[in-house]
């Protein structure tokens, strides 16, 4: 008699998939109350009355449970920890990327909004649902990238055309978010408060930093990988995944990037590759391949997250030396010609067309140009230009919080006294030697880097 088991032994494969799908989509649900909750109770409305039903009233502080710990650092970790283990709880038993990457978006707001709603209260009334929108921003943007792996996976399963779509979309917002807002015009688009910190923050810090992360990840598990058919090469990807991370922070945040850039160039290339081997392959159950499979998922979410914010960064970069150096540049020569032949600068820029020096007067370049004439109160951008009668002050402004500001140069410098006395002499020597050439610019020749 052939052995046969009881129908009431043990739930069939489909009840425990039914099962685990329901406790994920459970957990998930909890979370996402759990932070709306979080969100309006400590929320700081603005002027002290919310206005809607939508804002956030900060009703958890009249609680005496709760309220107890306003202006209290050990608030936080308390409102975070149950965000943690739904968060924890929700990952473990759903299977999908959306999940999982909303789920790590919401484990990160949670204590965002503890700490602005519990001890940093006047930023959240000041820029009310601004700052929601930041904060909630800024937890999206780390928490769908640390799901990078698990969002490229699905991605995969979708059809070309579907794959294509969605990636442009998604590549055109992040590029968009890092290359327009700025931290001096607040009436320009994607400018969801008077600081860029969701491109900042979010994207140019918390994403970036987590792709770094990843892609040593995926160098470690292919070494895992090919520990026993080729050692070698197994140490080789291991010694990489170990040091991309640091080369890949050094690129950004260090001294001259140039090599790091060729070496981060070379390695996406072959992180690439690696995520396609897998597509021209046979996927068998064995466990090498198992995580060359899971290898190609952390290497191609996280290239697929990094070339977004490069390619922003990089564009942003592109603006701000094509201003300076080529914009302003038209500009400061026209009104050095008007100088030439009135004796003074003129009251406003327009007079040099008057003059015939310019046909227009250009304008400093932020962003994309379509986007910056949304809005009523998008007025776009523009230098701002002040005479002073024998001087003037041309400025503009770039992403994240730089302003740039130009005077013209002394026209006899050596024969002229400023009675700045031997100090200041020789911090006036300094400060021209940091200076580009012959220009009186108050910004760096080249867009700052953020640390």
């Amino acid at each position: 008699m052939n052995p046969t088991s009881n129908a009431g032994d043990a739930p069939s494969a489909p009840a425990r998939s039914w099962l685990r799908a329901g406790l994920g989509a459970g957990f998930f649900l909890a979370l996402m109350l759990y932070t709306a909750v979080v969100h309006q109770g400590l929320g700081v409305p603005q002027g002290g009355f919310p206005t809607a039903w939508y804002h956030p009233s900060g009703f958890l502080i009249d609680w005496d449970v709760t309220g107890r710990y306003q202006y209290e650092v050990r608030g936080v970790p308390l409102f975070a920890l149950p965000a943690l283990l739904l968060a924890l709880a929700a990952c473990v038993f759903s299977r999908s990327a959306i999940v999982w990457a909303l789920s790590f978006s919401a484990a990160i707001a949670v204590p965002l909004y503890a700490y602005y709603g519990l001890v940093a209260r006047f930023p959240w009334e000041f820029f009310h649902w601004r700052a929601s929108l930041v904060l909630t921003g800024i937890a999206l943007a780390i928490g769908c990238a640390a799901a990078a792996p698990a969002l490229a996976r699905s991605w995969l399963r979708l059809r070309p055309a579907f794959q294509f779509g969605l990636y442009a979309l998604l590549f055109f917002g992040i590029v968009a978010l890092l290359r327009n807002p700025t931290g001096t015009n607040e009436s320009l688009p994607f400018n969801f408060s008077p600081w860029p910190a969701i491109p900042v923050f979010g994207l140019e810090l918390g994403a970036y930093g987590i792709c770094g992360v990843l892609l040593g990840v995926a160098g470690g598990l292919a070494a895992l990988a090919f520990r026993r058919e080729r050692p070698l090469l197994a140490l080789g990807l291991g010694l990489v995944g170990l040091a991309f991370p640091a080369v890949w922070f050094a690129m950004r945040f260090g001294g001259d990037t140039r090599p790091a850039v060729v070496l981060t160039a070379i390695t996406t290339l072959a992180l690439v590759g690696a995520a396609l081997g897998p597509w021209f392959g046979e996927r068998g159950p064995t466990r090498s391949q198992r995580l060359w499979r899971r290898a190609s998922h952390f290497a191609l979410g996280a290239t697929l997250a990094a070339v977004p914010l490069l390619a922003g960064r990089g564009l942003a970069t592109g603006d701000y030396v094509a201003t300076k150096h080529v914009r302003a540049r038209v500009v400061s020569d026209a009104l050095a010609r008007y100088y030439t032949t009135q004796g003074e600068y003129p009251d406003s820029l327009e007079l040099l067309i008057e003059a015939g020096e310019l046909d227009s007067i250009p304008v400093p370049r932020v962003g994309f140009s379509f986007l910056n004439g949304w809005g009523d109160d998008a007025d776009g951008v523009a230098f701002d230009y002040r005479s002073l009668g024998s001087s003037y002050v041309l400025e503009f402004e770039t992403t994240e919080w730089v302003q740039c500001a130009y005077n013209p140069p002394w026209e006899d410098e050596e024969e002229d006294d400023f009675s700045f006395g031997v100090e200041g002499e020789d911090d006036f020597e300094d400060e021209e030697e940091e200076s580009d050439g012959d220009d009186a610019w108050s910004c760096p020749e080249s867009r700052p880097q953020l640390w």
